[in-house]
């Protein structure tokens, strides 16, 4: 089955491996939780191999006070002020996000963000918020104002997209808690 999907799906796009469900399936919302990846170089120059999978900021960024502000992020909270969902309906903004941490590997920043599930463009706009602390325009405990705001006018402009991976959908309960990320997330 992995050998014909892959077949015809286009070459940026492989199927590691495949199972059939159930009818009624719906990967989307029948899984336990996802894992998110976002890559950051924090320098103007970066492999121009690489250029495309990466979010290039113009300066350095304050890598611990990054940390300290995804600290206040984890756990459960509304993130409706991380959330591109206007005009669309969802039934709550309230999400657990299980970790948030920043890895450092080869002069590149990883985002890795491991919860139940996500809004939508919601990892971009931690990410962009991240950053933007990063940047020193915010600091870390800004996040507990932001969530609270229950506004997404209040946060950071979000991430672009380029940079950001679904790095891992969890079938099991739990089974996050065992996870680590590949990283960089473009390499097999």
């Amino acid at each position: 089955m992995v050998a014909k999907l892959n077949r015809w799906l286009p070459d940026d796009i492989v199927v590691l491996s495949a199972a059939v469900r159930a009818p009624g399936f719906n990967a989307r919302l029948h899984n336990a939780g996802k894992a998110y990846t976002y890559c950051i170089s924090p320098s103007r120059k970066v492999n121009p191999l690489l250029a495309r999978f990466i979010w290039r900021t113009p300066r350095p960024l304050d890598v611990d006070a990054m940390r300290s502000a995804a600290a206040y992020l984890v756990g459960e909270h509304d993130f409706a002020s991380f959330a591109a969902n206007s005009g669309q309906e969802v039934e709550s903004t309230v999400r657990t996000v299980h970790r948030l941490e920043l890895l450092e590997d080869r002069g590149l920043l990883f985002l890795n963000a491991v919860g139940e599930s996500f809004l939508y463009k919601m990892v971009r706009a931690l990410a962009g918020f991240l950053v933007h602390v990063g940047s020193g325009h915010a600091a870390p405990e800004d996040a507990v104002r932001i969530l609270q705001a229950k506004d997404r006018c209040q946060a950071a402009d979000s991430a672009p997209a380029p940079g950001l991976f679904l790095a891992k959908v969890f079938w099991a309960p739990g089974e996050w808690k065992g996870y680590q990320p590949l990283i960089p997330p473009f390499t097999l």
